[in-house]
């Protein structure tokens, strides 16, 4: 059951996003720029599309696919979520959501579940900032698979509906890693 609910999340909202009114966002990542650790690129395709359950509510979704060094095996997660969209609070809009995903590597493969808030706001002329946390965990609370996520970025608005944006992440738990991302999103 979990199986088919997250592959419909998936589908709905990458084929939906075109129909409808919502949002996809690529984004390349680079791991470890400034640290000791491994480092490792990262592909990331994300997705919004709302839902009629009332002004605010979200599905969501989001792919990754990671290699460390540029070599070696790649790993993946899928995930799903459902999001809502507080009122704006001095500007800033925030949202929290919950996600139900599956990760994916050689010989390790496991669900997980999150919560996540986050926030942005115009800054100056289409110029926006966000913040964000995340904390993703192995679905069967096993604490050896715990990922907490910290992010804050800057984005330009290029054109009415699409932007370009830079985001850097702090990445603890399991492992460490300090992330770089380079972002491309586009509302339909």
């Amino acid at each position: 059951m979990k199986s088919l609910f997250f592959a419909a999340t998936v589908a709905v909202s990458l084929i939906a996003t075109q129909a409808c009114a919502g949002t996809i966002t690529s984004e390349l990542q680079f791991g470890n720029p400034s640290s000791t650790g491994a480092n490792f690129t990262e592909y990331k395709l994300d997705s919004s599309v709302p839902l009629p359950l009332g002004k605010g509510f979200n599905l969501g979704s989001e792919l990754t696919v990671k290699q460390s060094d540029n070599e070696g095996p790649v790993t993946g997660k899928l995930s799903g979520r459902l999001e809502y969209g507080l009122s704006d609070v001095v500007g800033f809009k925030p949202t929290i959501y919950g996600e139900y995903g599956n990760a994916f590597a050689v010989n390790h493969n496991f669900s997980f579940v999150g919560v996540g808030a986050k926030v942005s706001r115009p800054l100056v002329h289409n110029v926006n900032v966000d913040a964000g946390i995340r904390r993703r965990q192995d679905s069967k609370s096993n604490i050896d698979n715990v990922e907490n996520r910290y992010n804050v970025g800057v984005s330009y608005d290029i054109m009415k509906d699409t932007k370009l944006g830079l985001e850097y992440y702090r990445i603890n738990g399991t492992s460490t890693s300090n992330v770089i991302g380079i972002i491309t999103g586009r509302k339909f």
